[in-house]
Parts: structure tokens; C-alpha cells; sequence
């Protein structure tokens, strides 16, 4: 599937910069030959349910799964282990949603399973606040290092990027540029 067809997948009441990161992050989600994380910040619930749902759309499909974090199931790994060997086996996007209410220990056990974030075949997306992101960083430094991408979904952020124009800009070998 080409961008322009995942474009077609795409939810047309998203924010214009909202469907290029989805389309991005639906490009990675597809196309990575191994598994990969990217980190999708986010501030708003009704914006991010319609990112992943766009996010559905455009990978299908390919299966998508959930885990939300809880103090009685504070590892993705663990829950990575817990699938069935069908779907350990098969190339699937897993979405991890409220590592924001996870305590600082339980960041830290993501640099200490980082390599069995890494060693997994699923596109993993882990969905933090801007704060959360900031105390992942610090926290499981390791970790943070290891992701393919970070993919902007605030509200300030699309705010932002609606106001400006996006263009195409020749001197810099056709990468799109925010002006």
C-alpha cells in the first residue's frame, strides 16, 4: 500500500497535519522490516481516539491490538508475552495507552526491557502526554533512545500547524517543510 493509498484510509475530519503524521506513522507501522516503537504524544482523548482509528484504518489489515497500563498490569512486555504464539508469530501494531499513571519504577523497567521491546515483530506505538513523554525520557533514557519516530497529535500542535501553510520546498530535495 502507497501513501497516497493510505491517504485514501484516512478520516477526512482529522487536522490536515493531523492525516500527514498519521500517514507517517501508518508508513513506519507498515513498512518497517522488523519490529519497531515510535512514541505518539498526545493531550486530548477525542483527538487521539480519532488518530488510532484513522491509525486502524490505514494499517488494515494488518491486526491492531491494546494494552493499557494499570498497577495489576504495569509491563508491556509481559502482556507482549501473553499473546497467543499465533499472534507473537504475526506481524500486528500493539497500541500501549497510560504509561502517564504509571509510577516512576515502572518507567524505569522499559530501559531495563528494552531489548525485548526490540527483539518483538510488531510495531509497537506508546502513547504518552507531553509530560509523560518528558519523565519517560528521563527516566528510561535507554528506552527513549531506541524509537523510530515521535508523532505530534496535541492540540496545540495541530493548532499550530493549521495556521501555517505547508509547501514543498525545491531546495531541499522535495522534503515538505512548514513555512
Amino acid at each position: 500500500m502507497t501513501n497516497s493509498r493510505i491517504e485514501g484510509h484516512l478520516n477526512t475530519s482529522l487536522p490536515g497535519s493531523a492525516r500527514w503524521a498519521v500517514v507517517k506513522l501508518a508508513t513506519l507501522l507498515r513498512y518497517a522490516s522488523d519490529g519497531c516503537f515510535a512514541i505518539a504524544l498526545w493531550d486530548d482523548a477525542a483527538m487521539r481516539g480519532q488518530v488510532t482509528a484513522a491509525l486502524r484504518a490505514a494499517l488494515s489489515p494488518l491486526t491492531t491490538l491494546e494494552w493499557a497500563y494499570s498497577a495489576l498490569d504495569p509491563s508491556p512486555v509481559r502482556y507482549l508475552s501473553r499473546l497467543s504464539a499465533t499472534q507473537r508469530a504475526s506481524r500486528a501494531v500493539v497500541f500501549f495507552f497510560g504509561l502517564e499513571e504509571a509510577a516512576a519504577g515502572s518507567l524505569k523497567s522499559l530501559d531495563y526491557q528494552r531489548e525485548a521491546l526490540a527483539q518483538s515483530p510488531h510495531g509497537l506505538v506508546f502513547w504518552l502526554t507531553p509530560d509523560a513523554a518528558h519523565r519517560t525520557a528521563r527516566s528510561a533514557p535507554h528506552f527513549w533512545s531506541q524509537h523510530s519516530g515521535v508523532f505530534d497529535f496535541t492540540t496545540a500542535t495541530m493548532a499550530q500547524c493549521t495556521r501555517t501553510t505547508l509547501t514543498q520546498n525545491p531546495h531541499r530535495n522535495g522534503n515538505l517543510t512548514f513555512s
